[in-house]
């Protein structure tokens, strides 16, 4: 998954590792993170998708053209506006711009497609392209804007207004997120037009209240051709999702293969364990009592490790001692137990309990 270019200095380390015999013949030698991440490169991107990433403006930032962007129809809530409403405040910011050709982009995102399409109504022109899978849809419309831009000097017009149903798109361009690689090229496209006497508006409307022209726009990004063989680079970030999802998958892997851990029997699967508690502070004793009970080990029960001993038993009940075995079982302190809390598993105990009678009964028996 190589990005577009590498002034990375971990670039090298990762993406340009050399194979070598000695670890085919030393099994026990531990490759270099370059080998071991390189099938799971290619797992993340089988079709080789290329990124990019943002340079430096050629042009000082502070001298870029702002653009004029509306956002007159964001004053109206959505859910409390009827359709014809919108119908009649677009018409009628259209009728203060009689002489600008109109524009309408559109980004679109399904399952297995993702593509972007720009509509000129007045010249009867039209460019979609498709992106890779992983695009977001924030990308999609973004490259809608700049199919749009990046076009426009095809029109024998100079005065245009680009309708957009993507505020944080529009959002991303009056903020001048110099930092997002197709925000950059948009705004420094707009600064060349600008320069050559174009007069570009860019305005907000919303999806889905029957504006026809704009669903036009969207009808377009949605039936653009699956089989585009266009290669467009996507902002690395585009690929954060499916990296996240890709290590919860081998994450559920690992975890599925030890089926006897103390933690997979309370969560077996991730998305239910909830975010351990982190501190080292003396104030904060029960967090780490917490997080010591959720994985199973604590100095009672496994002192044993540090001394090089046989693992303990308990007194009374002449079984291993264990968390579990505390907390759920142990005879002695059965009728303590059972002031506090009645339950006898140990995955609701830990999660369904509350941690204040976990703590009175473990302070009760003297446990920390």
């Amino acid at each position: 998954m190589p990005p577009a270019n590498d002034p990375n200095p971990t670039y090298d380390t990762i993406f340009r590792h050399q194979p070598s015999p000695l670890f085919n013949t030393k099994r026990k030698a531990i490759p270099p993170l370059s080998i071991r991440m390189a099938s799971s490169l290619s797992s993340l991107n089988p079709n080789n998708i290329s990124f990019t990433t943002a340079q430096f403006s050629p042009v000082p930032p502070w001298t870029l053209k702002s653009p004029t962007i509306l956002f007159n129809l964001t004053t109206n809530i959505k859910a409390n506006t009827t359709p014809e409403v919108f119908q009649a405040l677009y018409n009628e910011l259209k009728h203060d711009y009689p002489h600008h050709q109109e524009i309408f982009t559109d980004g679109s995102k399904s399952l297995h497609k993702v593509s972007a399409a720009a509509v000129f109504l007045n010249s009867k022109l039209t460019f979609s392209t498709n992106l890779p899978t992983m695009s977001s849809i924030f990308t999609a419309e973004l490259t809608a804007i700049k199919l749009a831009v990046f076009n426009i000097h095809k029109t024998n017009h100079k005065l245009h207004i680009l309708f957009s149903d993507s505020k944080s798109a529009l959002q991303s361009l009056s903020h001048k997120n110099l930092s997002n690689p197709i925000t950059q090229d948009i705004l420094l496209k707009y600064n060349d037009l600008y320069n050559h006497h174009y007069n570009i508006i860019f305005c907000w409307i919303p999806s889905h209240v029957g504006i026809k022209d704009n669903t036009e726009a969207d009808k377009l990004a949605r039936v653009t051709s699956i089989s585009s063989t266009q290669v467009i680079p996507i902002p690395p970030s585009d690929a954060l999702p499916t990296l996240r999802n890709y290590i919860r998958t081998k994450w559920q892997a690992n975890l599925d293969s030890f089926p006897n851990n103390k933690l997979y029997k309370i969560f077996p699967k991730l998305q239910h364990l909830p975010p351990l508690h982190h501190s080292y502070s003396r104030k904060d004793t029960k967090k780490v009592i917490l997080n010591r009970l959720l994985i199973g080990h604590t100095h009672l029960t496994h002192c044993y490790l540090l001394n090089k001993e046989q693992p303990p038993n308990c007194n009374y009940c002449k079984t291993l001692l264990t968390v579990e075995h505390i907390l759920t079982s142990c005879s002695a302190y059965k009728n303590i137990r059972e002031k506090h809390y009645s339950n006898s598993q140990l995955p609701h105990i830990l999660t369904n309990i509350s941690k204040h009678l976990i703590f009175n009964y473990l302070s009760e028996i003297i446990f920390f």
